[in-house]
C-alpha cells in the first residue's frame, strides 16, 4: 500500500483536522480489521476492492464512495488488480493511528 497526502497536518497544504490524498493498493492485498477516531471516506478511481464495515462486506468499483464513521471496525482487500482511490480523514484526531483488531 502506498499513499500520497495533499492536505493534512504534515502535507504540502496544511490542515490540522482534515487529510486528503491518494492511495494505491496492490493486487491480492488485505488491510486487516482496524478502527480510528477519524472519519474516513474513499472514492474509488480504478480497480475494485471489498470493504468490510461492522462485519458486512461489499465490493466497490470506480465511482463508489465508501464511508467509515469514527471508531467503527473496518477492513478491505483487493483481488486481481490494484486499486487507486482518493481518501479523506476528518475530525480532530486525524493524527491518531489505527488500532488493529485481533
Amino acid at each position: 500500500m502506498a499513499w500520497g497526502e495533499i492536505i493534512g497536518p504534515q502535507a504540502p497544504f496544511v490542515c490540522e483536522s482534515f487529510c486528503m490524498g491518494f492511495t494505491l493498493i496492490a493486487p491480492h492485498s488485505f488491510y486487516p480489521a482496524h478502527f480510528h477516531p477519524a472519519t474516513e471516506l474513499y472514492y474509488v478511481l480504478s480497480g475494485a476492492g471489498q470493504w468490510t464495515l461492522d462485519g458486512k462486506s461489499a465490493w466497490h468499483t470506480p465511482g463508489s464512495f465508501i464511508l467509515h464513521p469514527s471508531n467503527r471496525i473496518h477492513a478491505m482487500r483487493t483481488e486481481e488488480e490494484p486499486l487507486l482511490a482518493l481518501y479523506t480523514w476528518s475530525g480532530p484526531d486525524v493524527m491518531t493511528l489505527s488500532q488493529y483488531v485481533s
